[in-house]
């Protein structure tokens, strides 16, 4: 089972998710354990500061989450939380992070408070299919509710079991799909809007190769919160990964003739942004998107000799149509603190070794350094 969690995965990196909190300071413990400018297992807690915090996920080299930490703006210790073996992703929701230990659902707050949520109901999950990519967990808009679902079984000729629960704090858990065939996949949950819960299909045999690997959004359908009816695949745009979704509605896709990306907020049309003018061998990824529909995207070019090297950002100009640079090369963008500042991530070469997590400030380009040897994945308000 450990072997087969190796197919498809990357090596260990490190996640971050970048929270913005006020109030006064305190905190607690789980009681149940212890450039240019452009213009599940157990764990253990400790207290944190009610500040401005980096939440960090450590992986091991399986992609098996091992502790989220909390670490404030200036690189100092904030506290955390220590997930022993836990193997499903956490999700960083509007006000909270969502985890699973010591068979429960659990929140941690910017204060490092975890509470529980409810126990976790997995029956009939497949212990041999259930590695990191095939299970997901996220929460509703408003964080009331957390969504997540879980292999049930494959067959070698590619029909995929999966199950799907909510819980909400007050009862159970309850199961809203029991999908016992699927061709396309398994159906892994990775974002809810208010249109519902945006699920992928995500089969075996997806290899996590390329500058931007990410398969945490294939075929996406829209699942009914209320009924569990799913909505048609979403093939007429390409969703790069799980960040293509924010929690307001916005979005952000490859367009189908991949001449450019397809950017929707909710109550206006969508547009595409021209990407056409990238140089010969650059391709585009880490696409990230405001709440109102700012976009910045990453790119790298195959060198013959070192092979993916990552360059400066691509930032969507003041008419909202087209890109321009910014940044030092080796830039890669996580998400939007505001309209004019972005979480970033500096890579020295074609990976995650010695990055950087930084701010980039849009009206000068200058990108300020929060850690180092630290990645990153989101943003949290």
């Amino acid at each position: 089972m450990r072997a087969m969690r190796r197919q498809g995965f990357i090596a260990s990196a490190v996640a971050a998710i970048l929270l913005t909190a006020c109030g006064s300071g305190g905190g607690g413990s789980d009681p149940s354990s212890s450039g240019n400018s452009p213009g599940n297992g157990g764990e253990t807690s400790s207290p944190a500061q009610a500040v401005t915090l980096i939440v960090g996920e450590r992986v091991d080299s399986e992609r098996v989450v091992t502790r989220i930490d909390l670490i404030k703006r200036d690189g100092g210790d904030a506290g955390g939380v220590d997930l022993l073996g836990a193997e499903w992703p956490i999700f960083a929701g509007t006000h909270h992070v969502f985890f699973m230990a010591n068979n429960a659902i659990k929140k941690i707050d910017v204060n490092g408070t975890v509470d529980k949520i409810a126990d976790m109901a997995v029956p009939n999950m497949s212990p041999a299919d259930a590695i990191p990519s095939h299970l997901g967990l996220v929460a509703s808009p408003d964080d009331s509710r957390v969504a997540y679902g879980y292999p049930t079984g494959s067959t070698d000729g590619g029909s995929y079991g999966s199950r799907i629960f909510i819980a909400d704090g007050d009862n159970p858990p309850l199961q809203i799909v029991d999908q016992t065939a699927d061709p396309n996949g398994f159906l892994v949950p990775f974002a809810w809007t208010a249109e519902g819960i945006w699920v992928a299909h995500v089969p075996y045999g997806i290899n996590a190769i390329g500058p931007f690997p990410a398969n945490a959004a294939l075929m996406p359908v829209i699942i009914d919160p209320g009924t569990g009816k799913a909505g048609p695949i979403r093939n007429d745009c390409k969703f790069a990964d799980a960040r293509g979704v924010r929690p307001s509605g916005a979005t952000v896709c490859f367009t189908s003739d991949s001449k450019g990306v397809q950017v929707t907020i909710p109550g206006a049309s969508p547009r595409t942004v021209s990407i056409t003018d990238l140089p010969a061998g650059t391709t585009v990824g880490d696409l990230v998107v405001s709440d109102k529909g700012r976009l910045a995207l990453g790119t790298a070019t195959n060198d013959p000799t070192n092979g993916w090297r990552y360059g400066s950002l691509r930032i969507t100009t003041h008419d909202g149509l087209t890109t321009i640079l910014a940044g030092p090369a080796g830039t890669r963008p996580v998400a939007w603190i505001d309209e004019r500042t972005l979480l970033v991530l500096m890579v020295p070469s074609n990976g995650l070794s010695g990055a950087t997590l930084g701010t980039m400030d849009l009206a000068t380009g200058k990108v300020t350094q929060i850690s180092k040897d630290v990645g990153a994945a989101g943003i949290l308000h």
